[in-house]
């Protein structure tokens, strides 16, 4: 009985982590969607799209995993797509610097919340993360050459 216990509550943390990981992704998507939006005359739209059909394809992957599990997986972005939807807004007004400085904010968080998941005892959170974190790193990289570049204009 005992071990049936261990397995619900591994399954529970599984769900809990991957659930707060998705929510992420999904602000991920959400705030590329803003910013696609509020800088109108980008010099780096096919990045920006490249990088927000990337956050999307592993929210997708991650509910579908997490409904496998037999779990509801989250429908929003919750509070912290609320506040980085806020901050790209203000970005918007700023300009395409901004913009790009938010998001390379964004995916440096992303990357260190990849990063300290990697370590997880799980193995069903540590194999979602084996296959996320190189495009993780692959997206923070990208914004990370995009505010380096713009910061040199």
């Amino acid at each position: 009985m005992q071990s049936t216990d261990k397995q619900e509550a591994s399954k529970k943390d599984a769900t809990k982590k991957l659930n707060d990981l998705l929510r992420e992704e999904m602000s991920a998507y959400e705030t590329y969607g803003k910013a696609l939006e509020s800088v109108k005359e980008c010099s780096c739209t096919t990045q920006l799209e490249t990088a927000m059909a990337c956050h999307k394809k592993r929210s997708q992957v991650i509910a579908a995993k997490v409904k496998a599990m037999g779990a509801e997986p989250s429908e929003t972005s919750g509070g912290w797509g609320t506040f980085t939807n806020s901050m790209e807004a203000e970005a918007g007004i700023f300009g395409e610097k901004a913009a790009i400085d938010m998001l390379e904010e964004g995916e440096d968080y992303g990357l260190k919340q990849y990063k300290e998941l990697w370590k997880d005892s799980n193995s069903t959170v540590s194999k979602v993360i084996q296959d996320f974190l190189p495009k993780q790193q692959e997206t923070h990289r990208v914004m990370k050459d995009l505010k380096a570049k713009l910061q040199a204009k």
